[in-house]
């Protein structure tokens, strides 16, 4: 069965909407410590960065993802709220079926994407071949939108980080770099 949020060879790994909600919802959800909407359900948990944070569970106890609104820093009376879908939701099709339904529920109006990460598998090691290609002096290095000419400065603000699965593929006898 394809991967529901399959392009391609590229997937979305990480996914949070943003929804603009009615008034009588927020003040429903901020009174609230769960509620069970037959589809799924909301239950109360502590938020580090929002005062109303809910994990948003199916009706067998399979997680979904988050719902959470009025940010601390914020005086309470935004009408943002965000959804973000766990990643195992993400490959399952008839679990993504379950999120695309519960802001048609719960009557919100999709305001934007506040993240989306994408993710693609190689089959060679893609960090090593940029870092080999940004040596390359023939090659001109463009960061930010800015060429860097001096090529001994210290290039700040990159990263490399890669995982991988410990079992081995079958027919290769190599190591899996798929998560």
């Amino acid at each position: 069965m394809p991967m529901p949020c399959n392009l391609e060879t590229t997937i979305i790994d990480n996914l949070v909407i943003c929804f603009l909600a009615a008034p009588a919802l927020l003040a429903e959800l901020r009174d609230l410590f769960g509620i069970d909407y037959g589809d799924f359900r909301l239950s109360r948990i502590e938020g580090r960065f929002h005062r109303h944070y809910f994990n948003i569970t199916t009706p067998r106890a399979k997680k979904l993802g988050s719902l959470y609104f009025d940010r601390f820093a914020s005086d309470g009376n935004e009408r943002y709220i965000w959804l973000k879908v766990v990643n195992a939701a993400l490959y399952d099709r008839n679990l993504i079926d379950e999120v695309r339904r519960i802001p048609d529920r719960l009557g919100q109006q999709y305001y934007g994407i506040s993240s989306l990460d994408l993710a693609r598998d190689f089959g060679y090691d893609v960090a090593s071949r940029i870092r080999k290609m940004m040596r390359r002096e023939d090659l001109a290095v463009i960061i930010n939108g800015k060429e860097v000419k001096n090529r001994t400065t210290m290039l700040k603000r990159i990263y490399r980080t890669c995982g991988m699965s410990l079992v081995k593929d079958g027919a290769k006898g190599q190591l899996s770099n798929q998560f």
